[in-house]
């Protein structure tokens, strides 16, 4: 289902605008290369097509899955698995994109909106005490399963380096709604126990816990790779 979901959206392009094209250049083939060292939510091998519609509007759609994980617990309760999967509408500033690049289609500044779901699990690991208790830490490894989605506002700059090749970096804020559940969870904030650590810490083991569910703001910064045909 995960697999048909990702083919839906990477090739959603396509399906919308399947028409004759004029010029063979109007396509973009893209990697994201920050996905795969993405230690902020997990990382993916991500992959992602650009179709020019007009000369300063593009839609993309782009898709991930992920192979590998940066986290490994001694104790394993959910093994790391994700998927993400995003639409981009595109406007180039056309004060900005003129003469841009070696050959000049979909280059130069860039404002977009990007309607985003990402899907994950792993097992995470929290430091606490208890109010029984409140000399000796406990260890306690828990499963965590992760949907979230939202929308973000991206600035961003693209440009050529050869005929063919392009770079594109982009970076923009939004806001998502994270839905977390736990499983095998001994910590229980309610009946008095705290974690433990510092304040950047204590932040961090929160994410992982289903009262950081709801709406959050974020922030996105990528990098990306591109081929024209």
């Amino acid at each position: 289902m995960r697999f048909k979901i990702i083919i839906f959206f990477l090739f959603i392009s396509s399906l919308s605008f399947a028409q004759k094209i004029q010029n063979r250049s109007t396509w973009i083939l893209k990697g994201n290369v920050t996905s795969l060292i993405d230690i902020v939510t997990f990382p993916t091998v991500q992959l992602s097509f650009e179709k020019k519609l007009s000369r300063y509007i593009s839609i993309g759609s782009e898709a991930g899955y992920q192979l590998y994980s940066f986290k490994h617990p001694d104790t394993t309760f959910l093994s790391p698995e994700g998927f993400k999967v995003a639409l981009e509408f595109r406007y180039y500033i056309p004060r900005f994109s003129k003469g841009i690049g070696i050959n000049p289609i979909l280059e130069g500044i860039y404002l977009g909106l990007r309607p985003f779901y990402r899907q994950n699990q792993y097992t995470a690991y929290i430091p606490f005490q208890t109010k029984f208790d409140p000399v000796n830490i406990n260890e306690d490894n828990f499963g965590v399963k992760n949907k979230t989605y939202g929308i973000f506002c991206i600035l961003g700059f693209q440009r050529s380096i050869s005929d063919r090749l392009l770079f594109d970096f982009y970076s923009g804020l939004g806001i998502v709604k994270r839905t977390i559940e736990n499983t095998d969870l001994q910590y229980n904030k309610d009946s008095g126990d705290h974690s433990r650590g510092t304040d950047l810490m204590k932040f961090i083991d929160k994410l992982n816990l289903n009262e950081s569910s709801g709406f959050w703001g974020d922030l996105t910064v990528g990098f990306r790779i591109g081929y024209k045909f």
